[in-house]
């Protein structure tokens, strides 16, 4: 799968996606955070009746911290890090009616990122990380405000360590 180049980090969220603009069924989207033992837990929330989904990565903030790893050892950019996390999980999620798309993202704050992703999208339902209520309490309330999008959260792992 090829993808294009490192996104901008800049102020305003940017999107790097391989996904157009899906219309006309129901999308999920799908935060992970590969830092986090419990950074698929959103997965979790996911139904037979998801049928296209789309996969998300933040490519800044803590719950980047293994793609900076992975991408400092294995002498790749971020950016091409985030794409390899994010092919990895989708060959998993592959099914017969399914549509998988992915977006690496950049931007100074996690909610109103996905909200941007979320309206762009046409986003019906949001799942996040168990691991979001310890980088961040706020981020599903204040996501689902902004993007007047159902918010999905697994239960708090809290014997989880931060990663």
């Amino acid at each position: 799968m090829s993808h294009p180049s490192d996104p901008a980090t800049c102020a305003p969220a940017t999107i790097d996606q391989t996904s157009d603009r899906f219309q006309h069924r129901s999308t999920t989207i799908v935060l992970l955070d590969p830092t986090s033992p419990d950074g698929h837990s959103a997965l979790s929330q996911l139904h037979d009746g998801d049928t296209v989904i789309l996969l998300v990565v933040l490519l800044t903030g803590r719950a980047s911290n293994a793609l900076h790893e992975f991408a400092h050892h294995n002498d790749v950019s971020i950016s091409e890090a985030g794409w390899i996390y994010l092919d990895q999980v989708a060959i998993g999620l592959e099914a017969a009616g399914r549509t998988i798309g992915t977006i690496a993202a950049t931007g100074p704050d996690t909610a109103q990122t996905l909200a941007d992703i979320a309206i762009a999208n046409e986003a019906d339902r949001v799942a996040l990380p168990s691991s979001i209520l310890r980088l961040d309490r706020r981020v599903p309330t204040r996501l689902a405000r902004l993007a007047q999008v159902s918010v999905a959260v697994p239960e708090y792992a809290p014997h989880a360590p931060v990663g």
